[in-house]
């Protein structure tokens, strides 16, 4: 069993919620053509140590491989998600202008409520499906959806670290489509 398997099971037994998040560096092989592979390999290294300074020690960080990260976070809601992120997502930002301008981060998380049957391998899935939306519309954003089911109902965009905006409910299979309605806001962000 992985860890964050473990630490799915975990959190459906104690009842906390689950967020995964799947980070892809945009516009990251500029850097590997314009200044060479070690240069790349450096940018790799800054990135994650930008990843384990920022995040909580609960928090697990995984290299999916080439410019592809995995976090798991463990015991987190959406609305901590979007705060632990937001807070990565601006130290990132800062950490991949120091290398070039054109390199920035796409973040797609998705969270699980407690009552959520799911497997981690369904959850990278939904995860990875949500970082490349941001990638096709935006780049350079963070956004974070509620899995609650087969598909995601509720989706939290955190825009270029200014305002989080609602993108949308989807309601296939979700039983609390009306609750989440009612629960629709939009929330300034510090930045």
């Amino acid at each position: 069993m992985s860890v964050s398997q473990f630490e799915l099971y975990r959190s459906a037994r104690t009842g906390d919620a689950f967020t995964l998040v799947i980070i892809d560096l945009d516009n990251f092989n500029y850097v590997n053509h314009s200044h060479g592979h070690t240069a790349g390999d450096a940018l790799l290294v800054a990135v994650s140590r930008c990843m384990t300074s920022t995040l909580r020690e609960s928090d697990l960080v995984g290299r999916l491989g080439g410019d592809e990260f995995a976090v798991a976070l463990p015991r987190t809601n959406r609305e901590e998600a979007i705060e632990v992120l937001e807070r990565l997502h601006i130290n990132l930002r800062s950490v991949l202008q120091s290398f070039s301008q054109r390199v920035t981060a796409s973040v797609g998380a998705v969270t699980v409520l407690p009552s959520t049957e799911v497997v981690v391998e369904r959850l990278c899935d939904e995860a990875d499906e949500v970082m490349y939306s941001v990638k096709r519309s935006r780049k350079d954003a963070v956004v974070v959806k509620i899995y609650m089911g087969r598909r995601a109902c509720k989706n939290f965009c955190v825009k270029r670290g200014h305002e989080i905006i609602p993108k949308g409910i989807f309601h296939d299979r979700c039983n609390d489509h009306q609750e989440a309605q009612k629960k629709e806001r939009t929330v300034s962000v510090p930045g």
